[in-house]
């Protein structure tokens, strides 16, 4: 097992200088039985319009940290809540799984934000 991000993941919200409430955050897990990286995407609506953002080089690198309870996958509809602001942001779902980083863009003060999104294996 070799990764260059383990326990990573990275946001994309909306196109730049655009608002948006629809986030993009996707994350790779490894799956022991299989030996083999498993890619996931959890597709995001949240209450608040928020200018445009990304974690710190996403695409390219994933910027955000994660955690989860252990033998936990991500999948199905799970709700959220969290704040962003001031250059960070910080997601964590009902289900258990944290994500929390430094952005570019979004909004210049931190405000609380909750929302409901969908995993899908990519």
């Amino acid at each position: 097992m070799s990764s260059d991000f383990p326990n990573r993941a990275y946001i994309v919200a909306g196109d730049t200088n655009k608002q948006t409430s629809k986030y993009t955050l996707s994350c790779k897990f490894y799956d022991d039985e299989m030996e083999m990286w498993e890619y996931y995407e959890y597709n995001i609506n949240s209450d608040v319009v928020v200018s445009s953002f990304k974690s710190v080089g996403a695409p390219d690198k994933s910027g955000l940290t994660m955690s989860f309870p252990p033998g936990e996958r991500p999948h199905g509809f799970i709700r959220f809540d969290g704040n962003i602001g001031g250059g960070r942001i910080f997601i964590k779902c009902k289900n258990g799984f944290v994500f929390k980083g430094v952005i570019e863009g979004g909004p210049q003060t931190t405000q609380s934000f909750v929302g409901a999104g969908t995993w899908t294996k990519s």
